[in-house]
């Protein structure tokens, strides 16, 4: 017991020198903390002794920017051969647009000459149509003066009314009864049933049946109005036949 209790005093007392000693800085006798220094300044140095720098802090530089590396002829050429280009291309746009402006002016000239051409035609159209209009009234006209002279002249008893009768007839060369004498008849309008003033008409011109085509020209003399205006508008070959004039 007594050995183990000195042999403890005595490491107490071998701490306590080691300690006082290490507090005093002596430089052969190192401290704890400065050997671990010491060993970390010596590896530092091995490392930046090859070559590399020590870190510095990062500071985001602006990047510069790129200079022109070509000479200052070259640059002046090719800013030249640019102008060139661009005049150029200004050129064309100035022509295309006067191109573009009288290709509108083209255009609505065509317009308004093909408005005055249906204008035109509408009104040749019109003109048309009232040239024949009035060339059917004028031929009506002449048909119904015509007409009146050979019934004066029937009425009258002329066996062979003027030349001109043939003309005003459907059918020109007709043959004409002897001593005719136009019947009374009843006329005609056109607004009731047409098979009674036939049959009318036929009783009254029945001794002159033989001379059909005079039988169906004179049939416009029981006629007026609007039947008078229809018969007067057909045809000798409308109505060839009374057969035909009375269907």
């Amino acid at each position: 017991m007594a050995p183990a209790r000195f042999l403890q005093i005595r490491e107490i007392h071998r701490q306590r020198d080691a300690c006082v000693i290490q507090r005093l800085y002596f430089p052969e006798h190192p401290t704890d903390d400065e050997r671990v220094f010491a060993a970390s300044s010596a590896c530092v140095a091995r490392f930046y002794t090859r070559g590399l720098s020590p870190p510095q802090p990062s500071h985001a530089a602006p990047t510069p920017r790129a200079t022109s590396t070509l000479a200052p002829e070259t640059e002046s050429s090719i800013q030249a051969t640019m102008h060139a280009e661009l005049r150029a291309i200004r050129e064309e746009r100035d022509m295309l647009r006067c191109e573009l402006v009288d290709s509108c002016a083209e255009v609505a000239d065509y317009r308004e000459v093909q408005t005055q051409l249906t204008r035109a035609c509408a009104w040749v159209a019109y003109l048309d149509w009232e040239m024949a209009r009035l060339s059917a009234e004028l031929d009506r006209e002449r048909r119904l003066k015509r007409m009146e002279e050979t019934i004066r002249a029937l009425q009258a008893n002329d066996v062979r009314p003027d030349a001109r009768y043939g003309d005003c007839s459907l059918f020109p060369g007709m043959r004409l009864p002897p001593k005719f004498k136009v019947p009374e008849f009843k006329t005609y309008e056109g607004t009731t049933d047409p098979r009674h003033h036939l049959r009318h008409y036929r009783g009254k011109m029945l001794q002159y049946w033989e001379y059909e085509e005079f039988v169906i020209h004179s049939f416009q003399d029981s006629l007026s109005g609007s039947a008078l205006d229809w018969f007067i508008s057909l045809k000798a070959e409308d109505i060839p036949t009374w057969e035909d004039l009375s269907r």
